[in-house]
């Protein structure tokens, strides 16, 4: 595993915020590396005079460099997660604990793009407060909370982490999971993934169909005469389909309730839409708009847009369900006035229904704000 933990207690609090400040700015980094560079040149010329000690002295110092750069271009982001994310992945709501999984940026080079390496943060959900926080190795989805353990799934496998110390439990994989799982021991012969409804589809040896619940880890035997009827039960539940659709999962695939769209071909300013393609609202306007959160228990769903069509100053907009009245707006110069960001922005969401909370995280910032007034309660830096 390539987990540690980073339990926030005084004692070492304020050394990591200097830390992440340090892997946050690449000015400070190379302050700090000019300052170490310039004591080392002075102890070179004060206390180093033997030639052989000149070259070993030399040595060391290289190496040192060498080691500085690998840290702070690849090694901080796959084993350490020091430092501001890169953009945010996902969010759990567990009890009084919020987990919000981002990523950090290492690697990459002309032609060849970034590695995303996550991390997992632990948050106090009433407050902010930051708990604890790990990385999880390669790019990771966390699938569900059970107990003290973290559900979190790789490309071809997943791993249960401790809730209390961001210590890996256990990996599941072909190799593993009959180990877990003793219904499993004739051997696996072949596995799919489904990260819609975060399963795991599983064919024994023996012929025999298995689907492994990774939000729950509860696994359980299909029947092969049921295990391709349709399983579709109805509701009057409201989910966001895609960036620009609101569905009500009241039949198969949903029954669309409210879209984003352009008018006269022109798409880069959309307009809301009810099922019937009306516009409910014409002054709700939304430049490179996109859906990002739903909170049904207070009548809203926020829109992500922008002020320009270039995409610079985010918009946060809070819209009742039936696309008709703005419930609030926050604007990116009255949040975060300093920041300019450029191309796609990363967000990810939760909802508390009965406080009324929604928990949104926009690249690399927490809000919780209150769904129906915009009211934030509090916001938190990753």
């Amino acid at each position: 595993s390539n987990s540690a933990n980073y339990l926030i207690t005084p004692s070492i609090f304020l050394l990591q915020f200097q830390l992440d400040a340090l892997f946050s700015h690449w000015y400070l980094n190379l302050g700090l590396l000019g300052l170490l560079s310039g004591i080392a040149y002075l102890i070179y010329v004060k206390f180093v005079s033997n030639k052989k000690w000149k070259w070993a002295y030399g040595g060391g110092c290289l190496a040192f460099l060498f080691v500085w750069i690998m840290t702070y271009s690849m090694w901080n982001a796959q084993y350490l997660g020091l430092g501001s994310g890169d953009g945010i992945d996902g969010m759990v709501l567990a009890g009084d604990r919020l987990y919000v999984v981002d990523y950090k940026l290492g690697g990459g080079g002309e032609g060849i793009d970034p590695t995303l390496f996550s991390r997992i943060h632990a948050l106090d959900a009433a407050t902010g407060e930051k708990i604890l926080r790990f990385p999880a190795g390669d790019h990771a989805a966390l699938l569900g909370v059970q107990g003290d353990s973290l559900i979190v799934h790789y490309y071809i496998e997943t791993k249960i982490f401790s809730a209390k110390s961001g210590r890996c439990i256990v990996t599941w994989n072909s190799e593993t999971l009959p180990e877990t799982f003793p219904e499993l021991a004739v051997g696996i012969d072949n596995t799919s993934i489904s990260s819609g409804d975060k399963t795991l589809e599983l064919t024994t040896l023996d012929g025999n169909h298995w689907i492994l619940n990774l939000a729950t880890a509860k696994l359980s035997k299909v029947d092969p005469a049921t295990r391709y009827q349709n399983s579709f039960t109805p509701s009057n539940e409201l989910f966001i389909s895609s960036s620009d659709e609101i569905r009500v999962r009241d039949q198969p695939g949903g029954r669309r309730l409210l879209h984003l769209d352009g008018i006269g071909g022109i798409q880069e300013i959309s307009y809301l839409k009810d099922h019937r393609d009306s516009i409910p609202n014409p002054d709700l306007k939304f430049i490179a708009g996109k859906m990002i959160a739903l909170h049904e228990a207070s009548n809203c769903i926020v829109i992500l847009s922008f002020e320009t069509t270039k995409k610079t100053g985010f918009i946060l907009t809070g819209v009742t369900l039936d696309g008709s009245t703005q419930l609030w707006e926050l604007k990116q110069r009255g949040l975060r006035p300093e920041d300019d960001f450029a191309g796609e922005l990363t967000y990810s969401w939760d909802v508390d229904r009965s406080a009324g909370v929604l928990y949104l995280g926009v690249q690399d910032e927490v809000f919780a704000l209150k769904a129906a007034t915009g009211e934030i309660l509090w916001r938190q830096g990753l």
